[in-house]
């Protein structure tokens, strides 16, 4: 008999995330220097962190409902020795982007307040081969500008419920450098996950198990992996597994158990906290 695995889960509104800082150096205060992610290391999807996001209101940067993602991308300033070289114009370039299928990510600009909208650039998901640009760098291009930044109110937006894999490079758009080049080469691409709402974000089934991948991204709350053989009014779900929020993507391998596994994720509340 085919396996029949169901997918359900609770939507979490109004949870507030507060904003992170990528900091951007280079590997060389000289000219020459390759552009580094300097604290890739807490953010990066290959270590599984996954930022979070808040359901868009009508008074804030997302009026469009989407569900938004506020980072600081900052820029250390020459006088530090992990600076980039005066006269490096740093932007963080837009590569590839994965996620829910029709879905759309998009950058926007608020104002101090955090409120209204400047959309800079939208792109569909998934897509690949992107070339858009957050600058990052503030002072105007020129042979001896300091690459310092830390520009705020910068947000992402996300039109659909999902997780979405963005992978960034950092690029020097100056033309300071020897002939007209940029004066510091291109960082390493980076990934990172951003998750909207609380989804099952795919499953892996094989014949003896169910492999089911979700982000907890909120450290408030417990994300409990509940299982059922039916699904209606009188269905006997079973807690078989339990997720503190951590800010991580997790998968979990569950063995199948009868002719039908239906599962859903239900939240409580981490009265401990995290």
């Amino acid at each position: 008999m085919k396996k029949v695995i169901g997918l359900m889960f609770f939507i979490l509104l109004g949870r507030l995330y507060a904003q992170d800082t990528f900091s951007f150096g280079a590997t060389t205060n000289v000219s020459g220097g390759t552009l580094v992610f300097e604290n890739v290391a807490d953010y990066v999807a290959s270590n599984l962190f996954c930022f979070g996001t808040s359901p868009g209101t009508a008074l804030d940067s997302s009026a469009g409902g989407y569900y938004t993602a506020a980072q600081i991308f900052s820029a250390l300033p020459a006088t530090d020795p992990n600076a980039a070289a005066p006269g490096t114009v740093i932007q963080v370039k837009l590569l590839s982007v994965e996620g829910p299928a029709g879905a759309s990510v998009g950058f926007l600009e608020a104002d101090a307040g955090g409120y209204g909208a400047n959309v800079t650039w939208n792109v569909p998901v998934p897509s690949v081969g992107n070339t858009n640009l957050i600058r990052v760098t503030e002072a105007p291009s020129s042979a001896t500008n300091d690459p310092y930044g830390n520009l705020q109110n910068r947000v992402l937006t996300f039109s659909k419920p999902g997780l979405y894999k963005i992978t960034w490079q950092l690029v020097d758009t100056s033309t300071n450098g020897p002939g007209g080049t940029p004066v510091s080469l291109p960082s390493e691409p980076f990934a990172v996950y951003y998750q909207a709402d609380i989804t099952i974000a795919g499953f892996i089934v094989d014949p003896d198990n169910v492999n089911l991948t979700f982000a907890a991204i909120d450290g408030s709350i417990i994300y409990n992996i509940d299982r059922s053989a039916s699904l209606g009014p009188d269905a006997s779900w079973e807690q078989i597994q339990l997720i503190y929020g951590d800010r991580r993507v997790h998968t979990v391998t569950i063995p199948k158990s009868g002719p039908a596994n239906f599962f859903r994720i239900r939240t409580a509340p981490n009265n401990a906290g995290t």
